[in-house]
């Protein structure tokens, strides 16, 4: 894998995961005391990092530094909407779940199952 690639890889990792936590560029850069340009950089890749700035972001995230390199993550294993709609059902009984699943069947046109 060539470097440019790491770069790209863990920025899109950074960016998933910064959206998965609600937080904007802003707000992850205050916590880390990085500056916006340094995020922004480091999500489309442009920029590399030390390790001590990595864990710095993973802590600002609620994250362990795998979730931001390692692609085998739990982090970055789904896309960050799927992440999303995870977090707005957990908590949820039943009937609310089968709610948004059978809006959802609806909207998408999908048959509904035999329950």
């Amino acid at each position: 894998m060539a470097i440019d690639d790491v770069h790209r890889d863990f920025g899109q990792r950074l960016k998933a995961l910064r959206k998965k936590r609600r937080q904007s560029q802003d707000q992850l850069a205050t916590t880390t005391g990085l500056s916006v340009d340094t995020i922004s950089n480091l999500e489309r890749g442009a920029l590399t990092t030390r390790l001590t700035t990595i864990a710095k972001i993973a802590k600002a995230l609620d994250a362990n530094i795998g979730d931001l390199i390692d692609d085998r993550s739990p982090a970055s294993a789904m896309p960050a909407e799927i992440s999303e709609l995870i977090d707005l059902l957990t908590g949820r009984d039943t009937d609310e779940i089968r709610a948004v699943i059978d809006i959802t069947r609806t909207v998408l046109s999908i048959p509904s199952r035999k329950r």
